[in-house]
């Protein structure tokens, strides 16, 4: 997934969800609204293609196929867009950006091999991707700062986790698993800002603007900091699961299905890290209330942990 600032800022859309009014649980729709209860105004769109991986955000791009803004036509999904149609400003209308931001789809989220550096990636089975996009995203935005976003670790009782486990012979979703998911996660995008901090385009345009390593958005520490906390303690395995769904209008949990986050509190906790990470601003203050019926004492203490 790729996030861009731009200039067009779209209204909060309320939505009924499990009985719960709230606003847009989309993550950019959040981290409007909560600047905005800064009085800071964030313009934000996004290249998105669901359950995409970098290897394929780059293939995309290399083939110069559409990839992202889908419609449906004839029954059938069709996308509209390139990512050259985002980013490149003989195509967007002459937008540059201040920050773009890209992430590893979660499941390869602690697989340094699918960023495609040669030293892991052997046999070029990923096709360098990283870098490239990376290159591409500098060809065609000189000025803007690129981050990554740093995702989490699936839901204790999660059947995928269980390709984290540290112990290969029981292959169990849990705990260890999710703790072992979670230093992956770290481990990989830490090493993946220092390696593309190293990067310069063909024509000599570094990816990090100041030699430093990128930048990443912390998402995966808060969710494990959240873990802390009793409420934020769940297994897929709990009542609160009903056929690997959560029921958001009885229960707090960070997770709606095992690993994206729940609309409620992990789309909340989400929207205020990446609020803190795009301004510099502590969102520890925030007044911005993403739940309507919830007690003021359970948002305080989720709002702490950015």
């Amino acid at each position: 997934m790729v996030h861009i600032r731009i200039e067009e800022i779209e209204k909060y859309a309320f939505e009924k969800c499990n009985g719960k009014y709230f606003r847009n649980t989309q993550t950019d729709a959040i981290v409007k609204a909560i600047a905005e209860a800064d009085g800071v105004t964030l313009n934000l769109t996004k290249a998105q293609h669901g359950g995409s991986s970098i290897i394929q955000h780059w293939t995309y791009y290399k083939n110069n196929e559409p990839f992202y803004s889908s419609k449906t036509v004839n029954g059938e999904t069709v996308y509209t867009k390139r990512l050259q149609d985002y980013i490149d400003p003989e195509l967007n209308g002459g937008v540059y950006y201040d920050i773009i931001t890209f992430q590893q789809v979660s499941g390869d989220s602690g697989k340094i091999e699918t960023y495609g550096f040669k030293e892991f990636d052997t046999e070029g089975k990923y096709d360098n991707c990283a870098e490239n996009l990376a290159k591409a995203l500098r060809e065609h935005q000189p000025l803007a700062e690129i981050v990554l976003q740093e995702t989490w670790a699936y839901e204790v009782g999660y059947s995928p986790l269980k390709n984290y486990s540290p112990d290969s012979s029981s292959k169990k979703a849990d705990l260890a698993a999710q703790n072992n998911m979670y230093a992956k996660i770290v481990e990989t995008v830490q090493y993946a800002c220092e390696k593309l901090a190293t990067v310069t385009t063909d024509d000599g345009k570094p990816v990090s603007l100041d030699g430093k390593p990128l930048r990443y958005i912390p998402t995966g520490d808060a969710f494990q900091y959240a873990r802390q906390h009793e409420a934020f303690q769940t297994e897929m395995s709990d009542e609160k699961y009903i056929d690997g769904k959560l029921d958001e209008s009885k229960y707090v949990a960070l997770h709606r299905d095992g690993y994206h986050s729940s609309h409620l509190y992990g789309r909340y906790l989400g929207g205020l890290v990446w609020y803190g990470a795009l301004t510099g601003n502590s969102p520890a203050a925030n007044q911005y209330n993403h739940l309507y019926d919830m007690k003021d004492e359970t948002g305080n203490t989720i709002r702490l942990y950015p």
